[in-house]
């Protein structure tokens, strides 16, 4: 084989226009299974291969996911090149979490930084002062929440829009007092910061009770419409819809694996969520921090440090580098964080009675659609670090009857509180996990 045809899969990519009809004939019999790295092998052409995994000719959506492998042009592709192919890709999402990345609120410490003043609103319009906790470019806002809030704004016709508070609030924690206290119309916070006022939101923080980000906050959000609802857990606020987060799984040292027995989640030292540092102080104080914390234990013999977090949160953070680590991956997660997307009373009630069932229309199970673009993006990062050598572990079933046994206590204490609530905690639980597993079909 000559050595241009070894480096690259046939110059004749120039597949964005046309396609030889008996090469796809060929290939139409070998279906490439999304999800896996692909490796592209001789006679692949971007065309080809988007035809073969999605039975459509969208490759631009495919290209930009895969544009840091494939390189500037896409005609010329190499021969061993790993391409990332997810179940479900859509060009639009592609574009959102192209912008996403870590690289934190520059120059902004976790508290405020400084914003234009608010604009006054003119006849007929609305203006809601939104705060966004974390950086401008994480993905629950360049992925998720600033396409919906614009959502709202063109399904309106511009009547109701949103704009950024004087001082943006960063401290993950305050988000819900913030707005319960009039300094902003809406916000966004972590459920797992809920734990004492909100206890029933905490269904996916129980190891296995978790699934893709965008599977969870559906289950979730249909929990709160055949169940929750019913209580008034959420007083003070209209409660928009809810974002899921990827799950977490375990990482340790190599050389030292995840056995039953060990009681992961007494062990786990340290978790790196994404919204308690990454998404608000940025990457480069995160791997510091990071650094610091696991030197210690270089100098103690027999000592490994159990981590508990997303792939994305393992890469940016610095605990996974170099494949000195391995990730026991848990299919439905110790746990899966959620997030809560509100406004005030007293904002709901600024908007006319029409623009509010038209937000309604495009929340809820729509806004929990949104949290794909987690999905996207973790996955991404996962494939990149399988790329480069991460070693993945799939836990087995001793292991996830620890987990479930560990869960157990935890599930009996939710519906406990939701049967004191006057709900049913037992067909809540097993409504939950009935959508749960009806997603994971519908995938």
């Amino acid at each position: 084989m000559s050595l241009l045809t070894k480096q690259y899969a046939v110059s004749l990519v120039l597949c964005f226009q046309m396609c030889v009809a008996t090469s796809w004939a060929q290939s139409s019999d070998n279906l490439i299974a999304c999800d896996e790295p692909y490796v592209v092998a001789p006679g692949d052409t971007l065309l080809l291969i988007t035809q073969r995994v999605y039975g459509s000719d969208n490759i631009e959506a495919v290209y930009e996911l895969n544009k840091s492998v494939i390189g500037s042009d896409p005609n010329m592709i190499l021969i061993d090149t790993k391409l990332n192919l997810p179940c479900g890709l859509d060009l639009d999402l592609v574009q959102s979490v192209a912008q996403a990345d870590f690289s934190g609120s520059q120059g902004e410490t976790q508290n405020n930084l400084v914003k234009a003043e608010t604009p006054l609103p003119s006849d007929g319009e609305t203006i809601l002062v939104f705060n966004r906790a974390a950086s401008p470019k994480f993905i629950i806002n360049v992925g998720i929440v600033d396409e919906y809030l614009a959502q709202i704004t063109q399904a309106t016709d511009g009547r109701v829009r949103f704009v950024d508070p004087p001082e943006v609030e960063r401290d993950p924690r305050a988000q819900l007092d913030l707005v319960l206290s009039g300094e902003v119309d809406g916000a966004y916070i972590f459920n797992g910061h809920l734990a004492e006022s909100h206890p029933l939101l905490q269904l996916p923080m129980h190891p296995l009770m978790g699934g893709t980000a965008e599977q969870t906050a559906l289950s979730l959000w249909r929990l709160h419409e055949k169940h929750l609802s019913r209580t008034d857990y959420f007083d003070g606020v209209e409660l928009l819809g809810f974002i899921g987060a990827p799950a977490a799984h375990i990482w340790r040292l190599q050389e030292v694996p995840v056995l039953p027995g060990e009681d992961i989640q007494e062990s786990n030292e340290y978790t790196v969520p994404y919204f308690d540092g990454l998404d608000t102080r940025g990457a480069s104080a995160v791997q510091e921090e990071n650094a610091a914390w696991l030197a210690k234990f270089d100098e103690q013999d027999g000592k490994s440090p159990t981590m508990v977090m997303a792939h994305g949160a393992a890469l940016a953070g610095g605990i996974w580098k170099d494949n000195n680590r391995t990730v026991t991956e848990i299919r439905n997660g110790v746990y899966t964080p959620t997030f809560s997307v509100f406004l005030s009373e007293e904002a709901w009630a600024k908007i006319s009675p029409a623009d509010k069932a038209v937000i309604k229309s495009i929340s809820g199970e729509v806004l929990s659609q949104k949290s794909a673009a987690w999905d996207l993006f973790d996955n991404g990062l996962r494939f990149k670090m399988m790329d480069q050598g991460l070693n993945v572990v799939e836990a087995d079933m001793a292991l996830l009857a620890e987990l479930q046994d560990q869960s157990r206590i935890g599930l009996e204490n939710w519906i406990a509180e939701a049967d004191a609530s006057g709900i049913s905690g037992y067909t809540a639980v097993n409504d939950y996990l009935e959508n749960l597993k009806l997603l994971a079909r519908e995938r």
